[in-house]
């Protein structure tokens, strides 16, 4: 894991079970999904930040351009969902909205784990739907979360 901070909504032990849960999320799917933490955003606007980090992490090279971040700034309470080209065209209408909310309600009720994993999880329903694993796939991009300050 890239460490330069860890977020003080979760301990160690949690840091792990999400990287593990990403890696479950990903399996039966060419989908890739990224989890990035920082304490504070930048921008006024998340989802310019997790555009930037997107573009950053390289995410937007993978073959089906099929990458997911999940973004969160702990320290601003916010956050950001963003899916490549692929991912963008084919979700379900409603989709982003929903993963929202349900994260928006568990960060409000301070269950920072249980919403990070589920939103891990709806993510990889939907890659599976619409990017099912192929025999020669191999995982693009590290299950890792990357921190930052």
């Amino acid at each position: 894991m890239l460490f330069s901070a860890k977020p003080a909504l979760l301990r160690p032990e949690e840091i792990n079970a999400l990287s593990e849960t990403i890696s479950l999320a990903e399996k039966g799917t060419s989908g890739e999904i990224r989890l990035y933490m920082e304490g504070r955003c930048s921008y006024v606007d998340p989802q310019i930040r997790a555009q930037e980090i997107f573009v950053q992490l390289g995410m937007h090279r993978t073959h089906y351009r099929n990458g997911l971040l999940i973004y969160i700034a702990y320290l601003d309470h916010d956050f950001a969902l963003i899916g490549d080209k692929g991912i963008f065209e084919v979700a379900e209408p409603g989709f982003w909205a929903a993963q929202a909310r349900a994260l928006g309600q568990s960060f409000h009720h301070k269950q920072y784990l249980a919403g990070i994993r589920d939103c891990v999880m709806a993510c990889g329903d939907l890659l599976r739907r619409h990017f099912p694993g192929h025999e020669d796939d191999k995982n693009e991009l590290p299950d890792e979360i990357v921190f930052r300050k």
